[in-house]
């Protein structure tokens, strides 16, 4: 019912695609439901402005360093991750869905629920 595509612009044949089969589709990077109005439900962004930003910040204060730093729905007000609800994709997500997303936020946000860092961790170990 819903295919999810996680290859940005590179992604936009699967949302033509999905259109054609009458099927939702989630974008990624940007909102990119002006591809197929109404077939869009919305879109993943990675704020990597903000990550960049850090990067930024920790360099002019001195303490920068390099390596694999992972981000997300932070517990403070800085989220790394969010989706697209707006006027163009509000009358395709019920009011229900969207209680229920900002509900897993704050239980995400809050330590409640714990979302695996791996695909190991998420399966266990095969």
């Amino acid at each position: 019912d819903v295919i999810f595509q996680v290859a940005a612009a590179s992604g936009t044949g699967v949302i033509s695609a999905v259109k054609e089969a009458c099927v939702f589709a989630i974008g990624v990077d940007s909102d990119q439901s002006a591809l197929a109005p109404g077939t869009v439900l919305t879109s993943m962004l990675k704020r990597v402005d903000l990550a960049v930003e850090d990067g930024i910040d920790d360099a002019v204060e001195g303490h920068f360093s390099g390596g694999i730093v992972r981000r997300g729905l932070e517990a403070s007000d800085r989220d790394y991750v969010d989706y697209v609800y707006n006027d163009t994709n509000q009358r395709l997500i019920t009011p229900a869905v969207r209680q229920r997303a900002e509900s897993l936020r704050a239980l995400i946000k809050s330590g409640k629920i714990r979302v695996p860092q791996s695909l190991s961790e998420a399966c266990g170990s095969q």
